[in-house]
């Protein structure tokens, strides 16, 4: 899916641009990193601000079979974009909310013992037969289950539980940290416990710890979006995001320094000899522009938001 929000690219003062092809191509590259496991997708935060309908559109076309967001809004607006898609809420089955996952074929991440208790209950009455997962806690100390717990949970459900999917989440996978091991051997101990139920526990960076960290799905979030999974280290990564912003004016000031002003926020000023780098203050991004007059827009480092005018469009 590709398209253009806001006002026409001659009116705008700065073009933020979302590369679908780069994001599927990440996807791809991720996917290939774990060859036994099915390569899931985080679309979370409005797909990390690059458009959850564009992003999950593009990637269930590339054939991305397995979505995660946040909550249940999220999920919503991800099927319509992904009508055939599992599609996992990460928040869990907020109290009376069973029918909504019901009515939109959704898939509740299931943390704790209320939770897990309500969901018995909807099925049990309603007669659907969806699915959820099982979170369970194994270093991260966020939400889920304690992995201790295992034992007890499983001799909870029954033959119709509806559980396919038993998840963790790695706390530092990005670090060269004694934790991934132990969660990597706790979430292999707590698997044991749900024979024929599908695991998950690789992040983006956990997909660089190797095959035991893979199991049967990978749930790449940030690196799809172009951030680098190995801090330090090379990026394998393209990237999906870039903003263009408009210089407006350079004018030439006492002591050989050039002031260079943008759309986006108050001019800065640096020496001649830095002035091919200007930074500019904005309330978008610390902006790079090159210190020459131009009528298009010029490219700048990506932040949180645009003061002036902009405009957003996926390629």
């Amino acid at each position: 899916m590709t398209g253009e929000i806001g006002p026409d690219e001659r009116e705008a003062g700065g073009i933020l641009t979302i590369d679908l092809g780069a994001l599927v191509a990440n996807w791809r590259a991720l996917g290939s990193r774990a060859p036994g496991a099915e390569c899931g997708a985080v679309v979370k935060a409005d797909a990390y601000g690059c458009g959850i309908e564009q992003v999950a559109g593009a990637l269930a076309k590339a054939g991305c079979k397995t979505f995660f967001v946040a909550h249940l809004g999220e999920a919503k607006r991800a099927r319509v974009a992904a009508p055939d898609a599992t599609i996992y809420v990460l928040n869990g089955l907020l109290p009376g909310s069973a029918p909504a996952y019901a009515q939109a074929n959704l898939c509740p991440v299931i943390g704790s013992r209320a939770e897990l208790d309500e969901w018995s209950e909807f099925r049990a009455a309603s007669g659907w037969r969806g699915g959820a997962a099982l979170h369970f806690d194994t270093g991260m100390n966020r939400l889920g289950f304690s992995g201790d717990d295992a034992g007890g949970i499983a001799g909870l459900l029954g033959k119709d539980h509806g559980i396919a999917l038993v998840m963790s989440h790695f706390a530092c996978a990005e670090e060269d940290h004694p934790l991934n091991a132990e969660q990597i051997a706790h979430f292999g101990a707590i698997r044991r416990h749900f024979a024929g139920i599908r695991g998950s526990l690789a992040n983006s960076s956990g997909i660089f710890l190797g095959p035991a960290a893979h199991h049967d799905l990978t749930r790449p979030g940030v690196a799809l979006y172009g951030a680098n999974p190995l801090p330090g280290k090379p990026n394998p990564m393209r990237p999906v995001v870039s903003l263009h912003g408009r210089i407006v004016q350079t004018r030439d000031i006492r002591r050989a320094r050039r002031l260079v002003t943008t759309p986006h926020g108050r001019p800065s000023a640096r020496p001649d000899s830095q002035s091919s780098q200007l930074v500019m203050p904005t309330a978008f991004c610390a902006a790079r522009a090159q210190a020459t007059r131009s009528s298009a827009p010029t490219r700048l480092s990506p932040g949180n938001a645009v003061r002036s005018p902009g405009a957003c469009r996926w390629t």
